[in-house]
């Protein structure tokens, strides 16, 4: 018996009493501590806990029941009192001891029957960013599970574990470019006005995860908030499709201007074909670079809010690509750069940025994408951040 099967927000006493009627060992999914100790040494051994379910496949570690020979037998006397500062306590030496950081842990206090007393749950997903390597007091170890718990990764299995992380980021990058060489054909799920194009693509890790599937029928429904395309301004449809869910602005003529599709997988791909028009920018080729940089943000921001409300977690990887561009300068409204040029290439695919933590401002983390379309024109940056590096809209 494990908790998997439950959200860690429904956990109740009953599930707790249970493990301990039904005297439930430790295996590749839980693991039963009374305390984490202040010392050194019981901090990487947590440490080692937590790092080796994200190496495998993620778990529960309970802190707050006693066992024996790895079975669980009663709860201690952890108080919800205590609770509070010790999840604090837990979660910044999670924190600040693993490499890189484990995305989407969560902690919640459950009540014991006897109510008086409480146990820590501490839910660790399986990582796509794997492996995490446990650096608390400049140790350099690596641990995964199997069924008698944790174990240290030995050569072959850490070159094994390195390998698919590196698999993971080329999946996703695939994935990216044929989506790109798709968008390029007009092969979308709709026809898209004949101008230059803005893409942008948000993938979870957990994309490369056939069983991790998100509810398309579900993000068609008018109640979803932040599914809409980049830059409408007329409004905009939805509804279901084979891929997933389908956001696109009013067709003219049967193109439309924009479209948001989310995949099953949890993937986002954000089109937009009318800000960078050529026939807008017939006299002179500018990008207009305040509104462009304004829509981009503005979609980040929303598509990462649509990720969090459909509890995709972080790592997510983010791409911002423009299309048919060859010959674009960069407009500013103070004036141009002495050494500008025009773009030098159809296509600008910026490298992908990988975002860890979500709560960091849409305008930060887009912002190596922005310089680099700048860079492209001969810019050295975008002139829209200031010194702090916070963006304005000039």
């Amino acid at each position: 018996m494990s908790l998997a099967g439950k959200r860690i927000e429904a956990l109740a006493s009953a599930d707790l009493q249970a493990l301990i009627d039904d005297a439930v060992s430790e295996s590749r999914e839980i693991e039963f501590k009374e305390r984490v100790g202040t010392n050194d040494e019981a901090k990487r051994e947590f440490l080692a806990d937590v790092s080796s379910f994200a190496n495998a496949g993620g778990g529960d570690l309970l802190v707050g029941i006693r066992e024996r020979k790895g079975i669980a037998t009663s709860f201690t006397d952890l108080t919800a009192i205590e609770a509070d500062d010790e999840i604090l306590r837990l979660e910044s030496i999670i924190r600040d001891g693993l490499d890189p950081r484990i995305p989407g842990v969560s902690t919640r206090a459950v009540p014991t029957p006897d109510e008086d007393a409480v146990v820590l749950v501490i839910r660790v997903p399986r990582s796509f960013a794997a492996p995490h390597m446990v650096t608390f007091r400049n140790l350099a170890r690596f641990y995964t599970r199997n069924s008698a718990g944790k174990y240290q990764l030995d050569v072959s299995e850490l070159r094994t574990a390195f390998s698919f992380a590196d698999s993971v980021r080329t999946s996703l990058r695939n994935f990216r470019l044929e989506r790109l060489a798709r968008i390029t054909a007009n092969d979308g799920p709709v026809a898209l006005l004949p101008n230059p194009k803005t893409v942008l693509h948000l993938i979870p890790m957990t994309a490369i995860d056939p069983s991790a599937q998100v509810d398309s029928a579900s993000l068609a429904q008018p109640s979803v908030q932040g599914f809409q395309p980049i830059y409408t301004g007329s409004g905009w449809n939805r509804r279901v499709n084979f891929d997933g869910a389908l956001a696109f602005s009013p067709s003219r003529d049967g193109e439309s201007a924009s479209y948001t599709q989310i995949f099953r997988n949890g993937a986002i791909e954000a089109v937009e074909a009318f800000m960078l028009r050529r026939e807008y920018l017939e006299r002179e080729h500018l990008i207009p670079s305040t509104a462009f940089e304004r829509a981009v943000i503005e979609a980040v921001g929303l598509y990462l809010g649509l990720m969090r409300s459909i509890s995709l977690t972080t790592p997510y990887v983010l791409g911002l690509s423009l299309l048919d561009v060859r010959g674009l300068r960069m407009g500013v409204k103070s004036g141009f750069f002495e050494e500008d040029h025009e773009i030098d290439r159809d296509d600008l695919i910026v490298p992908e940025i990988l975002i860890e933590d979500d709560s960091i401002a849409p305008a930060t983390i887009i912002r190596p994408a922005i310089d680099a379309i700048w860079q492209a024109t001969g810019w050295p940056g975008s002139t829209n951040y200031d010194e702090n590096g916070t963006w304005q809209d000039r």
